[in-house]
């Protein structure tokens, strides 16, 4: 798993583009925010329980909350964490899976969210500016669940009227991908998500999560491909990209290539621990000692100490 390091985030038009909470706090509903408040200021909103309104998407490595279903860039959004855990056991899993599809239920709709912020909480590849998790209600336009009495709720009084759910023609596409991938079939996946693409060509994610369902076919090239074409659209967090369009490379024996990802990702990013790590690990597969040394050494020094347990 890679630890991205990217700086948290610019937001100035947030403000424009957030879908916001009208009202003061209440004593019944609590206290609600903007998704662009808690960007901007996340120290005075860390550790609290809140009510957001946003855009919901729940898909494979790619579980949001955004200010809109046209505003879903990771940098406006919140990495939404379905299931605190733990998950050590089968009636872990079961939770977990039971709480996948309840919010399912809500996929591509915009719903207020109950729930606790948490500005470490980064999803996967550390790529959001915060999360929101211990969510206790999630409420869409038609009603809601009650994740503390694990049963369906009213639509909450706590906020105005919701948007009517719609969903793109992409979108459904994707969606039907998603399922596909997680149920081992490949091949109907890639076919959807390039039926999304070719809705949406510039859609850089659409491209990652293609590339995604190409690495577990081991075609390796085609993934550097959508990998490639990922960097070409992306307006963010290329230097993560650069990273596994490094990794698929070398699954390729493209060493030399590799290399040049990781030395781009260092280039956009000189605090990059995992760029300097791979690309250490590359220059020994390549017989550079000296090189492999030196990267490695500065990995270290750039990945925070762990707390003995």
């Amino acid at each position: 798993m890679l630890k991205y390091t990217g700086s948290h985030l610019l937001a100035a038009l947030l403000c424009a583009t957030a879908s916001v909470l009208a009202g003061a706090p209440d004593q019944e509903c609590g206290e609600r925010v903007s998704l662009a408040k808690l960007i901007t200021d996340p120290e005075t909103y860390h550790g609290k329980a809140l009510w957001v309104v946003a855009h919901v998407t729940i898909d494979f490595e790619n579980m949001t909350v955004c200010p809109s279903e046209n505003e879903t860039q990771a940098k406006n959004c919140l990495w939404l964490d379905i299931d605190d855990g733990p998950y050590n056991t089968d009636q872990d899993y079961a939770r977990y899976q039971s709480k996948l599809q309840t919010w399912k239920r809500f996929n591509l709709q915009t719903v207020a969210i109950h729930a606790m912020f948490d500005k470490t909480l980064k999803g996967h590849f550390s790529m959001w500016p915060a999360g929101l998790g211990n969510v206790a209600e999630v409420s869409g336009h038609q009603g809601g669940w009650n994740f503390t009495a694990n049963a369906t709720a009213p639509r909450t009084v706590c906020v105005g009227e919701l948007p009517v759910p719609k969903e793109s023609s992409d979108h459904r596409w994707m969606r039907s991908g998603s399922l596909k991938l997680r149920n081992g079939d490949y091949d109907g996946a890639m076919a959807d998500f390039s039926r999304a693409i070719s809705l949406e060509p510039s859609n850089s994610g659409y491209y990652l999560i293609r590339a995604n369902a190409k690495e577990r076919k081991r075609d390796h090239a085609g993934a550097t491909a959508d990998y490639t074409r990922a960097i070409e659209f992306a307006r963010e967090d290329k230097d993560v990209i650069y990273i596994v369009r490094a990794e698929a490379r070398e699954q390729t024996g493209d060493l030399d290539g590799a290399i040049a990802d990781y030395t781009r990702a260092i280039e956009i990013n000189p605090k990059l621990a995992d760029a300097y790590h791979g690309r250490g690990l590359a220059k020994q597969k390549k017989g550079d000692a000296k090189g492999a040394a030196a990267d490695l050494a500065r990995a270290r020094q750039l990945t925070p100490a762990q707390s003995p347990p």
